[in-house]
């Protein structure tokens, strides 16, 4: 099995993070999917962005949640990474999955908080999803594990995985009987011979973030884990040719 090569928030090493052209450069170089986090507006519109305020990619202060997405439609989400990508816009996530639907790609959408922080976003999610006929694979993230417990209530048909930051006991069994997820996803540095031996058991694919090191990837395509996202998905395209 070769291990794929997922875009985290696009190919972000190279542009602005959940911005086109952080998705368009994963595309440029070949990446096998493309991870996004999502958030949602005051009026109920998924838009493409990590923190649940606006300050770090637009020097707008404020909660994602506290705007209408005509007031954020317009904020420049490029010139914090560099001049060059000046005006690179907020993504709504309608925009990204009609741009992109015809792509025989991975695309990993991670929401970033379930219903109580933002009411019905997942009834939001699944609805914007069923608007498209999408050619790739869909798969739907959290750390909120009640939020992907929703999400396979309301549409058992959809994969799910589970984030987790740290270390836990029986990652896999806990993912499947808890929460009813298709995958998990561990971070780098939690990922040993005992994970994949559980991972195997339980046929889990493990999508393992966020891997920005040749040394790292390479231990971890040895391992044979299902995906690894990264930053910089060109660097470790070229070394999982190489196994």
């Amino acid at each position: 099995m070769l291990t794929k090569i997922i875009a985290h928030r696009g190919a972000s090493a190279y542009a602005p993070e959940n911005t086109y052209a952080s998705f368009e450069k994963a595309l440029q170089l070949k990446s096998n999917g493309i991870e996004l986090d999502i958030h949602m507006t005051k009026d109920g519109k998924l838009v493409v962005i990590h923190d649940f305020t606006l300050n770090r990619t637009t020097g707008v202060k404020g909660y994602i949640r506290d705007f209408s997405y005509n007031e954020i439609s317009s904020l420049d989400a490029g010139s914090w990474y560099s001049d060059k990508f000046k005006n690179q816009r907020i993504p709504l996530l309608s925009g990204f999955l009609d741009l992109f639907k015809s792509e025989d790609i991975l695309i990993n959408i991670e929401i970033k908080a379930g219903s109580r922080f933002y009411p019905s976003i997942e009834e939001r999610l699944l609805e914007e999803l069923s608007r498209f006929s999408i050619k790739g694979e869909i798969l739907i993230s959290s750390f909120d594990h009640p939020c992907l417990k929703r999400i396979k209530s309301l549409d058992a048909h959809i994969k799910t995985g589970v984030l987790s930051e740290s270390s836990m006991i029986e990652p896999c069994r806990y993912s499947i009987e808890s929460v009813g997820a298709d995958a998990f996803h561990p971070h780098y540095l939690t990922v040993d011979k005992l994970l994949i031996d559980e991972s195997t058991k339980y046929n889990m694919p493990l999508n393992v973030y966020t891997v920005n090191k040749k040394k790292d990837a390479k231990k971890l395509i040895a391992f044979k884990v299902n995906s690894i996202i990264t930053n910089f998905p060109d660097k470790l395209i070229d070394i999982a040719k190489g196994f």
